[in-house]
């Protein structure tokens, strides 16, 4: 049984609708429709029927709703004449989403202190842009991610971890790798390998638009949709890149690309950590979030960013972040 089917038929029976339900979770009716079926041959029973306005519990709908609030974990069936069939599944791990970058320079020593603590604990890390991890988070594919622009939705908790520099990049022998800082006007002049996706902003066209707002003309020789894709494109000295410093400290330890200060640019990386607000996270994800929340506590955020991770908001509840860049 999959648990991303039982908190859409949560979502269903909450909002009494399916199209209001799947307007709440940014999918589309016929999704949920077509998984709430799925979800019903594997109960054995019919959760619910159509009736003017929006649709109505059945009796085993009820009873396996009741059975569903009590918690996401060790579901069973249900027993003495209320429905036959059992659900069992295996322990469900650690599941993470994280930005590029952040799956790149931030997880991986988190998740070694993770494992010091859980070594029979298995990790999964889904990797992508924000607005599809948010995504993940909402259908349960993941349970808590890394992002960088939590965007408001009703179903979801943000609070900040870290802010993050962005700076330029270039392979060891490009001239302006001997600079230890570069003007816009240099970085506008040098050429660039940017990152674009198609859903939302990469940091790099939020520098392009700085640049233009500077009335400046970047010279963007290669558009690249992922890191992997730029850093590579960098190393073979293609042109130059920009990215935050965790990511590019991480390139940068082989010591073919060299990190340039952009102090003109005025643009930081606001990280926060995400996670669905019905207070569904698993014993796993919530053992990794105080290990995030530790190591925000270490690493110093800024003062802005210090008061809103000290607020209410510090969850989980809320998302009063004013929203950063994409990646």
């Amino acid at each position: 049984m999959k648990l991303h089917h039982i908190e859409l038929f949560l979502a269903v029976a909450n909002h009494g609708n399916v199209t209001r339900a799947a307007e709440a979770l940014h999918v589309t009716p016929s999704s949920i429709s077509h998984q709430m079926r799925s979800l019903e041959k594997e109960c054995g029973a019919r959760l619910y029927r159509k009736v003017a306005g929006g649709i109505q519990l059945t009796e085993q709908g009820a009873v396996w709703l009741r059975k569903f609030k009590k918690g996401l974990s060790g579901m069973r069936a249900p027993t003495n004449g209320e429905n036959g069939g059992a659900a069992t599944g295996a322990p469900r791990g650690l599941r993470v989403g994280a930005t590029y970058g952040a799956a790149a320079a931030i997880l991986p020593s988190l998740f070694r202190l993770y494992r010091r603590r859980h070594p029979h604990t298995a990790i999964t890390i889904r990797s992508g842009d924000t607005r599809l991890l948010e995504r993940m988070l909402r259908t349960s594919e993941v349970d808590i991610a890394l992002v960088t622009s939590p965007s408001r939705c009703a179903s979801l908790d943000a609070e900040p971890f870290a802010e993050d520099e962005i700076v330029a990049f270039a392979a060891a022998p490009h001239a302006m790798a001997r600079k230890r800082a570069v003007t816009l006007r240099e970085l506008a002049r040098a050429p660039l390998i940017v990152r674009e996706g198609e859903r939302t902003a990469s940091v790099t066209s939020q520098v392009v638009k700085k640049l233009k707002r500077q009335g400046l003309k970047p010279d963007i020789v290669m558009r690249c949709d992922r890191p992997d894709a730029v850093r590579s494109s960098v190393e073979k000295g293609l042109g130059m890149g920009v990215a935050s410093r965790a990511m590019v400290a991480d390139w940068t330890k082989h010591g073919r690309l060299k990190a340039i200060a952009v102090p003109e640019l005025g643009v930081r990386l606001n990280r926060c950590i995400a996670y669905r607000r019905d207070g569904s996270l698993p014993a796993e994800a919530q053992e990794f979030l105080a290990i995030l929340r530790a190591r925000r506590s270490c690493s110093g955020l800024s003062v802005e960013g210090a008061a809103r991770a000290k607020s209410p908001h510090n969850g989980p509840r809320g998302n009063g972040l004013d929203p950063p860049l994409t990646r």
